[in-house]
């Protein structure tokens, strides 16, 4: 019998439409170090299902399909997600994001919940926030840090 949950995935997760999504997915390459697992398309050549694999998480990605709901951040006016990834060197890579054509949401910076963080627009639309962890920070005090920074 075959199991309900495919375990080459996480239980969640995101599906992404880029648009030319094969451009996309070299520049993901590219700046994340991504492995390309899967590239489905269709005789015309648009993708309806590639993968990467960025360290431990599957992303998915298509071309822009309208007949199936999938539009792209430029279709729709922006992306109002984020995609959160645990990067070794937030500034560096940060810098390279820039360099190759992403635009900043906010520069790095240090966080009350111990992390470095930076964020950016990449060139097909999509919004990711780099985090390093700098230290353990127990809730509590993550608590009374957040309540500092924000004059509470």
């Amino acid at each position: 019998m075959t199991n309900w949950k495919n375990d080459a995935y996480a239980m969640a997760s995101p599906w992404l439409c880029a648009d030319p999504c094969a451009e996309a997915l070299e520049w993901y390459k590219d700046l994340f170090g991504a492995t390309e697992r899967v590239r489905l398309a269709m005789p015309n050549g648009k993708i309806v299902h590639a993968e990467l694999l960025i360290g431990d998480s599957v992303l998915i990605f298509c071309d822009e399909l309208p007949e199936a709901g999938m539009r792209s951040p430029a279709a729709v006016g922006g992306s109002p997600v984020s995609v959160s990834v645990q990067v070794p060197d937030t500034d560096a890579l940060f810098a390279r994001a820039i360099q190759t054509g992403a635009i900043p949401i906010h520069l790095p910076m240090d966080m009350f919940y111990g992390a470095r963080v930076a964020g950016f627009t990449d060139p097909y639309g999509h919004n990711w926030q780099l985090v390093t962890r700098t230290e353990d920070v127990k809730p509590e005090e993550m608590e009374a840090r957040m309540t500092q920074a924000f004059g509470g």
